[in-house]
């Protein structure tokens, strides 16, 4: 009998595509990104790095606000947001 494969965990899925976005595969990192915040949506630091390689300034707008939600009092999502405005 085999066993299922465990699906990878949000922290497993944030690290690979944080890594995927520091050596610049940015489609690889949305995917992973994104299928972290299906787990998790309230992951900070996914919206975070998302930001970083989205396409379009309505996305990244979006990606900072919701890092704005969930943690007011991130000052490098703030400055990043206001510079796109």
């Amino acid at each position: 009998m085999t066993h299922p494969e465990t699906p990878p965990s949000t922290d497993d899925l944030l690290r690979r595509g944080i890594d995927a976005a520091q050596s610049g595969d940015r489609t690889t990192a949305r995917h992973l990104l994104e299928q972290a915040l299906q787990i998790d949506e309230r992951s900070e630091k996914a919206w975070f790095w998302l930001a970083a390689v989205v396409d379009s300034v309505d996305e990244k707008r979006i990606c900072l606000g919701n890092v704005l939600m969930i943690n007011p009092l991130n000052d490098r999502a703030r400055r990043l947001l206001e510079q796109l405005e």
